[in-house]
């Protein structure tokens, strides 16, 4: 089962969440597999890449090879799409389909089933520990105002 990411494209900003250096995604990351289906990551998303505590990122820093797979897996988390344990095996499985070795893979795979629970709230995002304030772009690069955020984040275009 093959799965596919369109090319990644992210501005660094001069904001920060927990020592994290937070990035602005300049344009849809797609995900595509025949097991999950497609997401996409709009335009406007901000993230903090992979969350690896600072001591860890020397084995596991922020931008490795998982860096696709982090951000769609930060997306999910971030608006509480689907279950927690989903978003945690599309991380797992979008990490192989990266090439991501196997021990690295696990590792970052429980890492976020045990200590992401204060993070996944599908019921209310802002309340996750790390909580990154999200603004959509439209077309023109102008942000979208909250309840547009909320229907593209759904996937209702007009």
């Amino acid at each position: 089962m093959k799965a596919t990411f369109t090319a990644l494209d992210l501005k660094p900003l001069d904001k920060f969440v927990e020592d994290r250096r937070i990035y602005l995604l300049l344009r849809d990351l797609h995900f595509r597999s025949e097991k999950y289906g497609d997401i996409t990551v709009p335009r406007g998303f901000k993230t903090d890449l992979a969350s690896v505590p600072r001591a860890l990122t020397w084995i596991f820093p922020t931008d490795g090879r998982y860096l696709e797979a982090a951000v769609v897996h930060d997306y999910l988390y971030a608006f509480g799409i689907g279950t927690k344990r989903d978003a945690d095996y599309i991380f797992k499985f979008a990490m192989k389909q990266l090439g991501v070795k196997a021990w690295r893979r696990w590792c970052l795979y429980w890492a976020v089933h045990f200590f992401g629970k204060g993070a996944f709230d599908g019921r209310n995002p802002k309340r996750n520990k790390g909580y990154i304030e999200q603004t959509y772009l439209d077309e023109k690069g102008k942000p979208l105002s909250y309840v547009d955020s909320i229907l593209k984040a759904e996937g209702f275009e007009e």
